[in-house]
């Protein structure tokens, strides 16, 4: 009898020890689970949240005024590799050379999709309407250069967008009068909105 109450003992000490240690693992999974959390929501006083960097925006113009060209964000052509920190008649001639030699790699990689025989009815489609929508850019943005150029200003680069045709001129500063002028000539040349017109002095 005295044998059968100590197995009845050992086995309700036994589970209690293992109830005991379930209790003390759940816990401790809790605590692991919470914790981080707990770490980001509760930070102290003296260590606020991270903040994102602003979003930067590409200079907008309405009816043709002048964007600032103080940084190089500012003037488009510094997405084609060249330096928007360059002045005078040496900024207009890289940005040429660069944007043609852009230019030609795009032409060629559209050529290649077009003549390879593994390409599909709408991509080769596709990328022969990119081949047209490239051409016809590229003889605007040479004919915007000429005009301006015509029209008296020393040098002049264009860069037709999907939302916008920005010009960079050789000039110090602009005149309201010169800026309309060359809005005017943007607007008829691209078919553009005056709205749509972004214009940067840079010499």
């Amino acid at each position: 009898m005295s044998t059968l109450v100590i197995r009845k003992q050992s086995i309700k000490l036994f589970l209690l020890s293992l109830a005991g240690l379930l209790f003390i693992y759940l816990g401790y999974q809790h605590i692991y689970v919470t914790l981080p959390a707990w770490s980001i929501t509760n930070k102290p006083a003296g260590q606020p949240n991270p903040v994102p960097p602003p979003a930067t925006t590409p200079p907008t113009s309405v009816g043709g005024s002048i964007a600032s060209a103080g940084q190089p964000a500012d003037i488009p052509v510094a997405a084609v590799g060249v330096s928007a920190k360059n002045n005078g008649p040496e900024f207009f001639a890289e940005y040429r050379l660069e944007r043609d030699r852009i230019r030609s790699q795009q032409v060629e990689i559209l050529r290649e999709v077009i003549n390879n025989p593994s390409s599909t009815t709408e991509n080769r489609r596709d990328a022969q309407q990119k081949m047209i929508n490239l051409t016809n850019s590229l003889q605007k943005e040479m004919e915007l250069e000429n005009l301006l150029m015509a029209k008296g200003f020393r040098d002049a680069v264009a860069m037709l967008q999907p939302n916008n045709v920005t010009v960079v001129v050789l000039a110090k500063s602009l005149t309201p009068e010169e800026v309309t002028r060359i809005s005017d000539l943007v607007c008829r040349t691209t078919s553009c909105k005056p709205e749509q017109v972004v214009i940067i002095p840079k010499g």
